[in-house]
């Protein structure tokens, strides 16, 4: 009966220390198989020209991550775009902010209009990267081979404030 009765006793303290362990895994919340966390950090260019913009109180500072998105998409360097905006539209602060687009990028009949900032972005970078007018910029990289194009008019003053622009950010 001694016997029986320690037997009986060790079992129970079996099942007492099997539920209290149970018990304190599943308090830790411990996942039975542990799944990786992929953490993707923002691309410091997108900082740099989100703030570049801020420092100019401009509304395309909302647009950071598509300016540099875009430039790499279309193998620009990505303070070109941003660039361009300060040049030809104040950075969208001055002027005609309803046709979304700082950039004076032209159509046919003259200023093009687009539907949002995004799109004027995307046109422009892929124009500029893929463009068979800017085939000599893609091959050179000079800003002056850009400016003959874009800027007709005066390609050196506006080369000089292209410049000026893509230095501060």
């Amino acid at each position: 009966m001694k016997l029986a009765t320690a037997y009986i006793i060790i079992l129970v303290s079996l099942f007492i220390y099997g539920e209290y362990t149970r018990q304190q895994s599943n308090s830790r919340n411990v996942p039975e198989k542990a799944e990786a966390v992929v953490v993707q950090k923002e691309d410091a260019r997108v900082e740099e020209v989100r703030a570049f913009f801020f420092r100019y109180n401009s509304p395309l500072a909302s647009y950071a991550k598509e300016f540099v998105e875009e430039a790499d998409r279309n193998g620009i360097d990505y303070k070109i775009l941003p660039a361009i905006a300060g040049v030809e539209s104040t950075f969208e602060t001055n002027g005609n902010i309803y046709d979304h687009n700082p950039f004076g990028y032209m159509c046919e009949s003259g200023p093009c209009y687009f539907d949002d900032y995004p799109s004027a972005i995307k046109r422009v970078a892929k124009t500029i990267g893929n463009g068979n007018a800017y085939a000599r910029f893609q091959e050179t990289g000079q800003i002056i081979e850009l400016a003959t194009v874009y800027n007709v008019v005066s390609p050196e003053d506006w080369t000089f404030k292209l410049k000026y622009f893509m230095e501060r950010i």
